[in-house]
């Protein structure tokens, strides 16, 4: 079972009993008053190794542990987004979820979870990282899916520049798939977190797991997917990084305004055979509409969390 092959278990102190002290040496941050604890933590950790089938020579494990901790942040706030929208997840929701992690390793739910068990990574944690990924789908689709929309004269200036592409270039479509990292302005470490997340792909991590822990962007719900896309629809940077990239491949980390982007190579089509016409065709408006769609939904998305940040008494201590 491929989630379960862990080369190397990182050494945790996990507590033998639940009740113990909030003192400052048990506190990894505090959000809005709520405490996240080293146990808490200590736990994330152990079960991000487990899931995403990392092998710890390859990663820096200090690096990853503060990734898992800005992860926690983002949870707590989440959750309290969430709670302010009567927004709820179902016991049936966390339980076809899991189902479905189970049908990919061709395991039953039980036999999944009793596996998972035997490496310390346990039922309520398995449900509380799915908890996070449905309550920010069911944030996206409330505050922004439904209600974004892309004009006709956005679609034709975005055919016009694959077009003038076009002219100079051999266009490729290129079937893909995101991590987007954010760039946080008072977290130094956070540009360090592609190279871990970029060391923990080579090192055989499953690339829709990191997705569902540490991308920020909608594309999550989708294992990251973003589906088609021309090269000519992309920066300059981005067309630089992909055009030599076969299906299979991960792009280097990609600086995009204040994200970094990870893409991996799902399929690709080096000849367009047919070229572009003066106006698009039905298809090509609705494959740009999605393009255009998907953009702008992962800059609000991306902004609705800045401003809980923002907005947050965030305090993290050192551990």
């Amino acid at each position: 079972m491929n989630i379960i092959k862990v080369f190397l278990l990182v050494c945790l102190s996990l507590s033998s009993t639940t009740a113990f002290s909030l003192n400052n040496s048990s506190i990894a941050a505090i959000v809005n008053n709520e405490p996240i604890t080293i146990i808490e933590l200590n736990k994330r950790l152990n079960a991000s190794i487990v899931l995403n089938n990392i092998d710890l020579t390859k990663i820096n494990i200090k690096q990853m542990k503060k990734q898992v901790l800005h992860t926690l942040i983002d949870e707590k706030l989440l959750e309290e987004a969430a709670a302010k929208q009567d927004i709820v997840v179902s016991d049936q929701e966390l339980n076809m979820a899991i189902e479905g992690l189970a049908a990919k390793n061709n395991l039953t739910a039980e036999n999944l979870l009793g596996e998972l068990q035997t490496k310390k990574v346990s039922k309520q944690e398995l449900q509380r990282m799915f908890k996070s990924h449905i309550l920010w789908s069911k944030i996206i689709k409330n505050e922004f899916t439904d209600n974004v929309k892309v004009s006709e004269q956005e679609i034709k200036e975005q055919f016009e520049i694959m077009r003038k592409y076009q002219k100079i270039n051999n266009d490729i479509r290129f079937k893909l798939a995101q991590i987007v990292i954010d760039v946080e302005p008072d977290n130094p470490d956070s540009k360090n977190y592609a190279a871990n997340i970029i060391a923990a792909l080579n090192s055989g991590a499953d690339f829709k797991n990191l997705v569902q822990e540490f991308s920020v962007t909608s594309s999550k719900e989708n294992g990251g997917e973003i589906g088609w896309v021309q090269l000519s629809q992309l920066s300059p940077s981005i067309i630089e990084a992909l055009k030599n990239l076969q299906p299979g491949a991960i792009s280097c980390a990609i600086e995009q305004e204040n994200n970094i982007i990870i893409f991996k190579v799902l399929d690709r089509q080096d000849i367009v055979t047919r070229k572009l016409g003066i106006i698009p065709t039905a298809q090509e408006q609705k494959e740009i509409e999605g393009f255009l769609k998907m953009k702008k939904i992962t800059t609000k998305a991306k902004a609705y969390m800045n401003e809980m940040k923002r907005n947050a008494f965030i305090e993290i201590r050192k551990f």
